[in-house]
Formats: C-alpha cells, sequence, structure tokens
C-alpha cells in the first residue's frame, strides 16, 4: 500500500503537513498506513477474494465497481 503522506519536514506555502486523516469508514480494520493518525467513525474489515476462491454463495452474484463516482 502506498504512503499519501508528506514527510514531516514538507510544506507547501508554509502550511504544515497534516497531523491527522479521516475517512467515513475505515475498510481495513484499521491496518491502513496513511503516515499520519487515520480518524473514522466506523471501521471494518473487508475480505478481498480471489475469484476462483469465492464461497458457493457468491460465486452467482455479479461483482459490481464499489464507490459512487460515476453517478450522473
Amino acid at each position: 500500500m502506498k504512503r499519501c503522506a508528506a514527510p514531516r519536514s514538507f510544506s507547501y506555502r508554509g502550511v504544515p503537513p497534516p497531523e491527522r486523516a479521516a475517512c467515513l469508514i475505515d475498510r481495513s480494520g484499521g491496518k491502513a498506513k496513511v503516515g499520519v493518525k487515520l480518524v473514522a467513525p466506523a471501521s471494518m474489515k473487508v475480505p478481498a477474494r480471489q475469484a476462483d476462491k469465492l464461497p458457493p454463495h457468491l460465486r452467482d452474484i455479479p461483482a459490481v465497481k464499489p464507490g459512487s463516482r460515476g453517478l450522473s
């Protein structure tokens, strides 16, 4: 996983680097490393599985790209 936070010595036009990062739901279960403290009102571990190793009850459900960026 890529680190997305700037080094502590970094500043942009005199603005200090962030001390915390925030998200609505931490889907890593607290394991995400973003370089600063991650604050989230909800945290859960969402398992990732290989397509050929899905449990039987999930095999017939079509995969859908998560997120809402494509809404019009």
